[in-house]
């Protein structure tokens, strides 16, 4: 393939105002690539190892800039654990203990009593009707996913983490609301699976390149909701739980389960801005790609070569999203969610221009 500064004008830009694709310059940018093509690789496996590399690497990257503050929280949960032990062992009241998980949660209790649930407003009243029925809805999905303790344990993770996070998805196949498939999932995450762009302008998505989420996760749980991989995953040591008994105990059941074993993976979240573009033809009223000549500088002449109309699009044009779990890619494609951010609601507990 010629250098592509020789075959356009320098003043022409590859995805500015031209509007030309043609197959011999631009065929492997164009929509409907396979992503290992597109990205330049030999084959798929070559493109997987790349991308679960990626992921590592970002992950790498956040946990040396938040590393020492990560490390604050888990030493301030552990204290609060030798607290906790040392109430157990002495029979000291729990309330003489200012900093127990128990002194924690009444202050949390008291912050919880005059807490109301999200309601929607109508600007006029043609849309009374609709608002009150919207309001029902939200209310019995609130209900559903105990809102008022999951914000208990947003605020809990606001005084440990100084950070509280809640995650919001929509899972198919769940019983919904009014006999409807799939349901809203609201769930706390802990801010220490949160490892966001060390070198982000403010604490907002618009503000960062990249935000992982790393939180360990059942292989049974795994494997039905990423199908097709995910019977690739495999358990890993670190997060697997044992329970202290013989060794025999560890034999295999039925299924995926173990006896006194609870096999358990590291799942990786990259919600990632790409903004790479890929050509799009352009049709006419028969679906048929309309051609055109255009002209290009080559060995400093020009000439005319066939190409097709069209424009230059975002391939994610509402962010990208890969998800792995022990050296397995499970999934690489669009964020699924049409708002284009992660599904993360943020409840910091200070104002301030870093995340953390």
């Amino acid at each position: 393939m010629d250098n592509l500064a020789d075959v356009f004008d320098k003043d022409e830009d590859l995805y500015g105002e031209r509007r030309e694709w043609n197959a011999k310059y631009f065929g492997l940018y164009r929509a409907g690539t396979p992503d290992w093509l597109f990205d330049g690789c030999l084959d798929e496996e070559e493109y997987e190892e790349k991308t679960v590399q990626l992921v590592d690497d970002l992950m790498a990257e956040s946990k040396i800039k938040w590393r020492d503050l990560k490390t604050r929280w888990a030493r301030a949960a552990l204290r609060l654990q030798m607290f906790e032990r040392l109430a157990v062992k002495t029979g000291i009241d729990k309330t003489d203990l200012p900093i127990t998980p128990q002194a924690i949660e009444e202050a949390i209790a008291l912050l919880l009593e005059g807490l109301s649930r999200p309601q929607a407003k109508a600007r006029d009243a043609s849309q009374d009707q609709f608002v009150a029925a919207l309001n029902h809805f939200m209310d019995r999905e609130l209900a559903a996913n105990n809102f008022d303790l999951l914000m208990g344990r947003v605020m809990y993770d606001q005084k440990i983490n100084f950070m509280g996070i809640i995650k919001t998805t929509f899972e198919k196949g769940r019983p919904g609301p009014y006999t409807l498939d799939g349901r809203i999932v609201m769930r706390s995450v802990s801010a220490q699976y949160f490892h966001p762009d060390p070198l982000a302008k403010g604490a907002r998505w618009e503000d960062s390149r990249y935000w992982i989420f790393a939180e360990p996760e059942d292989t049974a749980d795994v494997r039905p909701r990423l199908p097709g991989r995910g019977h690739l995953v495999k358990p890993e040591d670190e997060f697997t739980l044992k329970r202290k008994a013989q060794e025999d105990d560890y034999r295999k059941a039925v299924g995926n389960y173990a006896i006194g074993c609870r096999e358990r993976v590291l799942v990786k979240e990259l919600w990632l801005k790409d903004d790479r573009k890929v050509f799009v033809p352009e049709l006419d009223e028969n679906r048929d790609e309309i051609p055109v000549a255009t002209k290009i500088r080559q060995f400093g002449s020009e000439r005319k070569i066939p190409a097709v109309r069209g424009d230059w699009v975002k391939k994610y044009p509402n962010g990208r999203l890969i998800v792995t779990a022990s050296g397995v890619l499970l999934y690489d494609g669009p964020n699924p969610f049409p708002h284009g951010e992660p599904p993360y609601t943020m409840f910091p507990a200070r104002i301030a221009d870093e995340i953390f």
